[in-house]
């Protein structure tokens, strides 16, 4: 999450962070990154995504998908996928399209009400050289405490795993491992049962402690 461009002043000034993922990106040279909050609405006659892309653009990187408006309406569209190009491949599918997005409320097939909607980007990449294809998923979850935006959250945890399988059955390949990345807005202390637990128990293993 790099925190839309909106938030200026001091310390968390866009300029400070975007070094900072310049330098993050440069020390960790990733094959794919998954970003959250790098938002496709006009700030002050620029959209913040196209600054993002340039500045990954520049480090080496391509976007997975830029058909902003394949999104539930209403939906902020913050969630992206970029990849190394020198050692990821966007594949050719037997079912079509490779990358795309979707509003979370259809992820988790459940009404938002007054809650903003957000979006999740996924992509097909396969490492070259290989036919080993995965399926990345890049979601931001709501961040109201409230006892409804658990709801949601939870919700449409459990619903990424059935979804990602009905992407990958909408492909045409099989044996694709799913990663997803991303802000789920759930936190084991505060929320002992919440969205990492759902993916956790739909067979998924959390990279930080494994």
């Amino acid at each position: 999450n790099i925190l839309k461009a909106t938030d200026e002043g001091g310390k968390r000034a866009w300029t400070k962070r975007r070094a900072a993922l310049v330098r993050v990106v440069g020390d960790t040279t990733p094959d794919v990154l998954l970003v959250q909050e790098a938002s496709t609405k006009k700030w002050r006659g620029k959209r913040h995504i196209d600054d993002v892309n340039r500045v990954l653009s520049n480090s080496g990187y391509r976007i997975t998908s830029t058909d902003y408006n394949s999104c539930t309406a209403g939906c902020t569209r913050g969630a992206h996928i970029f990849y190394n190009p020198d050692r990821m491949r966007v594949p050719s599918l037997p079912g079509g399209r490779a990358a795309g997005m979707a509003g979370i409320s259809t992820v988790g097939q459940m009404s938002f009400g007054s809650v903003q909607d957000r979006n999740a980007s996924w992509a097909f990449l396969t490492p070259k050289g290989s036919s080993r294809t995965s399926l990345y998923i890049s979601v931001h979850l709501p961040t109201d405490k409230t006892t409804f935006a658990e709801e949601l959250r939870l919700g449409v945890a459990k619903g990424l795993r059935p979804w990602a399988n009905r992407l990958i059955a909408a492909s045409g390949l099989s044996g694709v491992e799913v990663v997803i990345g991303g802000d789920l807005n759930s936190y084991e202390r505060r929320q002992p049962e919440g969205a990492q637990d759902v993916l956790t128990k739909a067979g998924l293993i959390d990279g930080l402690t494994a």
